[in-house]
This record gives structure tokens, C-alpha cells and sequence, in this order.
């Protein structure tokens, strides 16, 4: 009898043994797949990485996969097609969407979600809404998530987040710190059935430990402005009111008029059409309404817009250039952010070409040029999703290598702006006055001989929070400013700003080679060479590149 237990046992252990190694040739196989099809039909993803780069993640990862658990595996692909960096393309592994959100009963207990929603405001992580059993936590900042500091948790996490450029990872990253599997596979937690965090409310630090609820749903809507049913938000009980962007959160538009400024204000949070008007019909009645009334300003929302059809933009644009009534600096006001994105971001580049707007707000999460339009790809023997980008959009110069579109006027959000219903980007908007141009002053300063003036008002306009994201444009404006004088004839002016460029941007090639252009028109060959030289070192890449080591070489004999 002991015997024939024995066997059986044996037999059970082989069949058992087998069938994982089947399952793990399994994945191997589908990996490989995922290979061939992305080389095969989507070779337009090596954008942002090398196809060296991605074979090697592949490789390495078949050849781990007989030592992991099916959610490593999984977590694995994501990691992998998260290196593309393109905003659409991403794995299927851990959300699940019904009706536009978040359920644990469709992830089958591979990636269940605790449930709360993180938001990295200005000055930190703040649990921004909870389910009701978790209401106490509502409004702590987060100190810890799992071993490590929240800052640290961000970083471990970057490898496996979708996302296109920084504005795109902090919008997107929160999200996934709320999965203790993954927080497992990544190093942050050895628990992977419950979250624990540290965190202060209050003024007291605690620490809580939340285990995944098996029955959770997070919803978000199609706006992005709704909160799921039976859930708490920060600013829930605060008894002023809500925010022009976060009233009427159920409808894809809205339009409030605010007589005291006489302006018109627009969210607009998904390019859609909805079932009751159409985006052509509401930009028509905005229209109709602006011409008819007493307005100053028309305020565009778009920061929570992440997308849609973009074919739809026409009558947005069209209605905005025909109003010679707002279609001027200073009148017309677009809020972007880091979910505006894919279609939206195509609305914000028409915008920026055909209208005289100011962007107020964040930096998008997309590129300005950019691969969108996914097509789903079904991995053979796990049936796991991933989606991937194939459609080139450009609606910019093709030379525009942006990696977001910056606000003209930076303005970020706190948690205390949050929670207290106040809203610093429309502030920043209503009293808005025309900036004094950086140019006009460095021009008169120069013509004045007051150099070091120049340069401390330069440094200091660009400590201005305002001007967080107009590094670049202050860089080209003073090349400009320089060649101005430069085609004048007026030589010595033109290097004196070309030289204030290289204090100011000491590691940017092309205003040390435009230094060097300067001084080798002045007969300055010394410092041409090592304007020349300099720029090489910096940044050895740099467009005039090849022209400049041409130059050098012949500077030499």
C-alpha cells in the first residue's frame, strides 16, 4: 500500500512538474512573439530605443522566465514595452477597464489595486480620494510606500510606467504604486497582498497597512473628473465652491460665464462628441455667445482633456481664429497640463499655429509630433494584450523635437489649493498682465555697456515661477537678440550677448558656437577655436557639429 502511494505520488509530482514547465515554454514562446511581432510590424517603435536595446530586454527576459511566477512574467512585458516611451503603446497586465474604470474582479488576483488615488501635487504625494472605509487617510501626504521613501518609490517604479515625457510619468506613475504586486517585483515591498504606507496628516506621522480588496472598482468617467461611487474626496466637506474645472464633472464640455472679468470660460475634457451636442454645435454656441455679449477673455480648458478624435479639432479652431474680438494676445487663454494628451495635444498644435494664445498651467504629457492610432496585439498562449502605436501624427515643423508643449505662464497646484477649491491657474489667468519681453531689456542694456546688468536680469527673470518652462525660449531668444546685432555689422554688441548666452547656458553647443562665429567674423581666431572646442565638449552632438570641427581643423594650420 505504501508502495503504491508512493508511485502516485511520483506520477502526480511529474505531471505537476510538466505541466509548469509547459507553462513556462509557454511564456517563452509568447515573448517570443512579442519579439517577432514588434520587429516585424512595428518597427516604427524604435523611436526613443534602440532594437539592440529591446532584443536584450527580451532576452534576458526568456531566459529568467523558468524562475519567475506568471505575475513577474507579466510585470516583465510591461517593463519591456514601457521602453518605447510612447505614450499609446503599453502592456495589458494590470488595468482592467469596464465602463472606464479600474475593477480587481476582471485581474483574475494577478494585479489587485488597493483602493485609493494618489496625486503628486506641487509640494508632494497627497492621497487626493479613498473608498469611504479609508476616509481618515483622505489628505495625507505620503512619506513611505512599502520599504522606501515616496521619492525612491517613484524611481523604482519609472521602468515599468507608461508614459512619454516627465509630465506623462508623474501623471501616470501614482497609479502604479498602488499595486502590491508590482511594488513586489520592483523591490519597494516584500508584501505583495497589502499596501503599507507612512504618512502624515495632521501633523502626525502614522502608518497604515491596506490590504488589496478583492471587490474594488476605481472609476474615472471619460472627463477624468468623476469619483467613483461611495468614495471620499479631499475636498469633500470644504464649503466653498467647487472650481469652474471641477463643476458639472458628468458632461464632456461646459461653459460658465463670469461677468465681474467679463469672461468666457470653456472646459472641453474629452474630444468627443457626446449624445446631446455635438463639439462643433457647443464651440458654435460659444461662439454665438461671445459675439453677442460682453466679452474680454475666453478661457480654453484643456488639462484634463486626454484625448480622442481628433479629426473633430476643425470647428474649435475655426470658431477661435474667426473672433477678432478674442483672438488676441492677451485675450485668449488655453489651460493645459499633464493629462492633456493625443488628440488633445493635436488641438493644442493647431492652437499654437493658427491662434494668438497663451498657454497658462503644465507642460503636456505627449510629444508635439508623435506615434498614436494603437492597433491590439494578442499574445498566443496567455492571450495577454499589448497596444501598439503605428500612426506617425505630425502637425508641427517635422524639426520639432519637442517633448511637450510648455506654458507660456508655469503654474502648479498644491494639495492646500486642492483641497480648498481654489484654483491658481485661473487666478494666474484673471490677473494676468502682459509680460515685459526679455529681449527689449538685454537689448538696451547691452547698447549701454551694462553687462553684468544684462546678465543678473536675464538670471533673474528666469527665477521667476512664471517662466519655469522658458529656459529654451530664453536661450534662442538671445541668439536672436545677438545676430540682430551681429547682421548689423555691430560686432562687438553681437559678442558681448553671445557671450552673456554662454554664462547663462554654459552647456548648450550651439551658443558657444555661435561665440565662436562672433569672434572668427572679428578675427578673433584664438577665441573662435576654443568657443569651437568648448561647444564639441559640451554637447559633441550638437546640429553644427561636423561644421564646427571643420573649422577648428582649419583653424589649426
Amino acid at each position: 500500500m505504501k508502495k503504491t502511494f508512493l508511485i502516485l505520488s511520483l506520477c502526480i509530482l511529474a505531471n505537476f512538474s510538466q505541466a509548469q514547465l509547459n507553462d513556462k515554454q509557454s511564456w517563452q514562446e509568447d515573448v517570443t512573439f512579442l519579439k517577432h511581432t514588434i520587429h516585424n510590424k512595428y518597427p516604427n517603435l524604435f523611436y526613443n530605443v534602440t532594437s539592440d536595446e529591446f532584443d536584450k530586454a527580451i532576452d534576458d527576459l526568456i531566459t529568467k522566465i523558468p524562475s519567475m511566477q506568471d505575475f513577474e512574467i507579466k510585470a516583465g512585458i510591461g517593463k519591456i514595452m514601457a521602453m518605447f516611451h510612447i505614450g499609446h503603446t503599453q502592456a495589458g497586465y494590470l488595468f482592467q477597464t469596464q465602463n472606464h474604470g479600474y475593477s480587481n474582479s476582471e485581474n483574475e488576483g494577478d494585479f489587485d489595486f488597493v483602493p485609493l488615488i494618489f496625486y503628486q501635487f506641487s509640494d508632494g504625494m497627497y492621497v487626493q480620494k479613498a473608498d469611504s472605509k479609508y476616509k481618515d487617510l483622505v489628505g495625507a501626504k505620503i512619506l513611505q510606500i512599502g520599504d522606501v521613501s515616496t521619492k525612491d518609490a517613484l524611481e523604482k517604479i519609472r521602468p515599468y510606467v507608461n508614459y512619454e515625457n516627465e509630465q506623462g510619468f508623474i501623471a501616470n506613475a501614482p497609479l502604479y504604486l498602488l499595486f502590491p504586486k508590482l511594488l513586489y517585483v520592483v523591490g519597494i515591498s516584500k508584501d505583495k497582498v497589502a499596501l503599507h504606507l507612512k504618512y502624515e496628516i495632521n501633523q502626525q506621522t502614522k502608518d497604515i497597512t491596506i490590504p488589496v480588496d478583492k471587490g474594488a472598482t476605481m472609476f474615472f468617467g471619460m472627463t477624468g473628473l468623476e469619483t467613483s461611487p461611495n468614495w471620499v474626496d479631499a475636498s469633500d466637506g470644504i464649503k466653498t465652491p467647487l472650481p469652474l474645472w471641477r463643476q458639472h464633472v458628468n458632461e464632456f464640455r461646459d461653459m460658465i460665464y463670469l461677468p465681474e472679468s467679463k469672461t468666457v470660460y470653456l472646459r472641453h475634457s474629452v474630444n468627443l462628441n457626446d449624445k446631446e451636442e455635438t463639439i462643433k454645435q457647443f464651440f458654435e454656441k460659444a461662439s454665438d455667445f461671445i459675439d453677442a455679449n460682453d466679452v474680454e477673455k475666453l478661457v480654453l480648458d484643456l488639462r484634463m482633456n486626454g484625448g480622442g478624435n481628433n479629426q473633430l479639432n476643425k470647428p474649435i479652431i475655426t470658431n477661435i481664429v474667426q473672433s477678432k474680438k478674442i483672438n488676441k494676445k492677451g485675450k485668449f487663454f488655453c489651460i493645459i497640463g499633464r493629462r492633456t494628451f493625443s488628440a488633445a495635444q493635436n488641438l493644442v498644435n493647431e492652437l499654437e499655429k493658427y491662434t494668438e494664445v497663451t498657454f497658462v498651467g503644465e507642460p503636456t504629457s505627449e510629444n508635439v509630433n508623435f506615434y498614436g492610432d494603437t492597433k491590439t496585439e494578442t499574445l498566443p498562449n496567455s492571450k495577454m494584450q499589448v497596444y501598439c502605436s503605428w500612426l506617425w501624427w505630425q502637425n508641427s515643423d517635422p524639426r520639432d523635437y519637442r517633448k511637450a508643449t510648455n506654458p507660456q505662464v508655469s503654474v502648479e497646484m498644491s494639495f492646500h489649493d486642492y483641497q480648498n477649491n481654489s484654483d491658481p491657474v485661473m487666478d494666474a489667468i484673471l490677473n494676468y498682465k502682459e509680460q515685459e519681453s526679455l529681449r527689449e531689456p538685454i537689448y538696451s542694456l547691452v547698447l549701454a555697456n551694462k553687462l553684468e546688468d544684462a546678465l543678473a536680469y536675464s538670471q533673474n527673470y528666469m527665477k521667476i515661477p512664471a517662466h519655469k518652462y522658458d529656459v529654451d525660449k530664453v536661450e534662442a531668444e538671445i541668439n536672436t537678440l545677438g545676430y540682430s546685432f551681429f547682421n548689423q555689422n555691430k560686432l562687438q554688441e553681437a559678442k558681448n550677448v553671445f557671450e552673456l548666452n554662454t554664462k547663462l547656458f554654459p552647456n548648450s553647443g550651439n551658443v558657444h558656437d555661435s561665440f565662436g562665429e562672433c569672434c572668427l567674423k572679428m578675427g578673433l581666431n584664438e577665441e573662435a577655436k576654443k568657443a569651437y572646442e568648448m561647444a564639441l565638449k559640451v554637447q559633441p552632438d550638437y546640429a553644427n557639429a561636423d561644421v564646427a570641427k571643420t573649422i577648428i581643423k582649419q583653424l589649426k594650420n
